[in-house]
């Protein structure tokens, strides 16, 4: 069973997640909620082909990782986890089609693990339209915290948030002048107005404000144009192919100033990217540090991740964490379990205490934390705190 868990090929990938939904489809649920005397069944929906299959790897390895060792310990009230995987290949219009197709023709109880903020905002009508709660979506436009969507629940803060601590640090460091890469999307376009903002109140000046395409990795027009204007400082808003792309380019070109980027990015798969160029980049985090025992929940994650052979990244952690909320809540739930009382369970105000780490929610409050910090790549590919 461990080695199930180990890092698995792309083909590998697309035959486990086709056999698990093939699995899943033929299981059903007895009360078309994802709830039957022996399953609960939990449905995801996230990018396992394209731009972010190798974050969204991390992290499912985790939450199976996770979810395989309630079911061994009896599973929750005699019902053991089921997880339901489909491949949305980083498309918004296919993660509301796939969402849909787990929803009604699968009856799960609830969504878990997506990626994308542009991804994420297409999902949320169909959330309040089928009251379907998600735990945990790896995105963070402000649309998506306010106003609150009864059924989407975030366990990181706005992405714009990450962007204006980062900003307010590099202008405590004495840096004034800057150039901002953000990739052409609701991701981008909502962080870079953020940083923009703070960037200004500390007096930094930004020498670029760059668009990206999104999904595109052909960075060479950005990279010529922040070694004309030489910052101090780049601030990169995008995914892990691009963000590396121009880190690498810049790297070459001799370019010695710092360079940023955002929570999204922090995934081994980041490091492999940036190769020799991976050392002094700085990262926003937002989870727990995977790799030290600086908390019980850290020490929690190292246990699960050297029993099932798993990154100990901090993409690997949100998995965790993401997994032992959605655990907790459906204990809390109780035996008589729907998908509305799940609801309430996590809308509550009652914080779900990982050891050392907090999310909380209520009816008014869809960001179960705020925490925010900077991180730095180690020369043997570490995330220093």
């Amino acid at each position: 069973m461990k080695q199930a868990f180990a890092a698995l090929s792309a083909n590998a990938w697309a035959y486990v997640v086709s056999a698990i939904a093939v699995t899943c489809i033929q299981a059903g649920a007895a009360n078309g909620q994802g709830v039957s005397p022996s399953e609960i069944l939990i449905g995801q929906v996230a990018d396992f082909s394209g731009p972010l299959a190798g974050n969204v790897k991390e992290g499912t390895e985790v939450v199976r990782a996770y979810f395989d060792t309630v079911n061994k310990a009896g599973g929750i009230n005699g019902r053991k986890i089921v997880l339901t995987s489909l491949d949305d290949g980083y498309d918004p219009k296919k993660t509301v089609a796939l969402a849909k197709t787990l929803i009604e023709s699968k009856g799960v109880l609830a969504l878990i693990l997506g990626r994308g903020t542009s991804n994420a905002e297409a999902l949320m009508p169909l959330l309040l339209a089928e009251r379907v709660p998600m735990v945990g979506f790896a995105g963070g436009s402000v649309a998506m915290h306010t106003p609150p969507n009864r059924y989407l629940f975030n366990l990181r803060p706005p992405y714009r948030v990450e962007a204006q601590r980062a900003a307010e640090q590099l202008g405590a460091q004495g840096v004034t002048s800057i150039a901002a890469v953000y990739t052409d999307d609701a991701f981008g376009k909502d962080a870079i107005v953020g940083f923009d903002a703070v960037a200004q109140s500390n007096k930094l000046k930004l020498t670029d404000n760059i668009a990206l395409p999104r999904g595109s990795v052909d960075v060479a027009s950005a990279i010529a144009k922040i070694m004309a204007s030489n910052p101090q400082a780049v601030m990169a808003i995008c995914v892990v192919k691009p963000c590396a792309a121009l880190r690498k380019g810049l790297h070459a070109a001799g370019y010695l100033g710092n360079f940023l980027t955002l929570s999204n990015t922090s995934s081994s798969v980041f490091v492999q990217e940036l190769g020799d160029a991976a050392r002094g980049v700085i990262v926003t985090q937002v989870f727990p540090a995977p790799d030290t025992q600086s908390s019980v929940v850290s020490s929690d994650f190292q246990r699960l991740a050297a029993e099932y052979k798993l990154p100990k990244s901090y993409t690997a952690m949100e998995g965790y964490v993401y997994a032992r909320v959605l655990v907790e809540a459906i204990k809390r739930a109780g035996p008589k379990l729907s998908r509305e009382s799940l609801t309430e369970t996590l809308q509550s105000g009652k914080p779900f205490d990982l050891g050392g780490y907090t999310i909380s929610f209520d009816p008014k409050n869809r960001t179960g934390s705020t925490v925010v910090e900077l991180t730095m790549i180690t020369k043997n590919g570490r995330f220093m705190r």
